[in-house]
């Protein structure tokens, strides 16, 4: 993996020089820095807003989905036929993040109406148990939408 010459590996994907492999660990390595970059620890700690442990506990559980996400997709890919992993990844992440949110919407509306008639509703700006169940389905019904549209993309 080249980690600073941006311009070697360029001309190695000029050249059809870096392999599938390779492309998979430049792909996750940068899943990876983008999940920790958006961590609502980084994020909160940058802003100075408290933190709490379900914050953590938040990051941990998106950067492990991520990281278990990506490779589930890549070994389904490649029990395929092994092609264009990246680029179906890229492609066919756009409609199902449209998917994940529009399903997140619906389920959390509902989940919402039931956290206040339930009388566990919190207004507050810090994230709490009840927040983390829909956030944690948002990260696996994406994943597992990737699954099964990676599959059938691969075989």
């Amino acid at each position: 993996m080249n980690f600073i010459d941006d311009l070697e590996l360029a001309t190695r994907f000029k050249n059809d020089a870096v392999p599938s492999r390779e492309r998979f660990l430049y792909f996750i390595t940068t899943a990876l820095f983008s999940a920790i970059g958006g961590s609502a620890f980084l994020l909160q700690e940058s802003s100075g807003a408290p933190i709490n442990e379900f914050d953590i506990f938040l990051d941990i559980i998106n950067i492990l989905i991520v990281f278990v996400g990506i490779i589930l997709c890549y070994r389904v890919n490649q029990s395929g036929d092994g092609k264009e992993f990246i680029e179906r990844m890229t492609c066919i992440g756009f409609p199902a993040m449209i998917q994940s949110l529009i399903v997140f919407v619906i389920i959390l509306i509902f989940y919402l109406i039931i956290i206040y008639i339930s009388g566990y509703y919190n207004d507050t700006a810090e994230i709490t148990i009840y927040d983390l169940p829909p956030l944690i389905f948002l990260i696996l019904y994406y994943y597992w939408r990737m699954f099964k549209s990676i599959r059938i993309a691969a075989h």
